[in-house]
């Protein structure tokens, strides 16, 4: 009985098997990979208040139809933080086509005013904008003593920064004015009168008691002349008297 012999133009060894199955492996995988079907078609924005998605979308820099398995994530979210007000971002793939980038804005906190303008700073300093007119719904700061382009940081914030960056909405929105000097801060109040904050120290024991100072003056109708924080554990509050005008400006 005679051997059939192979030819060996037709003879694969294990190993070239396993090349050859682990190369169409590589090119299904490539085809998936670049396949149209995983084309940004989308691109949806949380998060976002005073920043309009389109402002955010070209901070992206995220090209119609780029691959969006092959997008780089962390170079996206370097470039939305660009954005002054951003804070923080977090971007993710909703595949096949959509990418989400979920927006942490600053707060916008305080004003003050330098020899170009108005200047709008967030709770870290952060200069956020510089518009025509002052904002009413911020109080204005006298202590910080050196401008910054839209963008940058004036650097660590002065004391009476810090003390209305710690105040929620509610009490800040009552604070028109805020002033330091030798580490002493005093507030305006809207409503007239003036609050003695002392140093920039237990911040969260001083605003619960401006709060809860300012609230009984409100049901009472009392007019307030005078708050006076610097002992926190003992806050004292003078009304204002029939006649006497409120205080224009805080001095500490």
């Amino acid at each position: 009985m005679s051997e059939r012999i192979a030819d060996p133009r037709f003879r694969r060894s294990p190993a070239g098997a396993v090349a050859l199955s682990v190369l169409a492996v590589g090119l299904g995988g490539w085809g998936i990979v670049n396949s149209p079907v995983f084309a940004t078609r989308r691109i949806e924005v949380e998060g976002n208040r005073h920043l309009s998605t389109a402002e955010v979308v070209e901070a992206a820099g995220v090209r119609h139809e780029q691959n969006l398995i092959r997008l780089s994530t962390e170079n996206v979210a370097e470039r939305v933080r660009s954005l002054p007000w951003v804070r923080e971002v977090v971007v993710s793939r909703d595949l096949p086509s959509t990418l989400v980038l979920g927006v942490v804005e600053r707060t916008a906190t305080a004003w003050f005013q330098d020899p170009a303008g108005v200047v709008v700073v967030a709770r870290d300093g952060m200069v956020l904008d510089r518009p025509v007119q002052p904002p009413r719904r911020f109080p204005r700061v006298d202590d910080v003593a050196s401008a910054r382009p839209v963008g940058e940081s004036v650097g660590s914030p002065p004391p009476a920064l810090r003390v209305v960056a710690a105040m929620g909405p509610q009490l800040l929105g009552g604070i028109s004015a805020a002033a330091s000097q030798d580490g002493q801060v005093v507030l305006e109040l809207r409503g007239g009168g003036t609050v003695r904050y002392g140093p920039p120290t237990q911040l969260a024991l001083k605003n619960r008691a401006l709060s809860r100072m300012l609230g009984w003056a409100r049901r009472e109708g009392l007019p307030v002349a005078s708050i006076d924080l610097r002992v926190p554990d003992a806050p004292t509050l003078e009304p204002r008297s029939p006649g006497r005008e409120p205080s224009a400006s805080p001095s500490p």
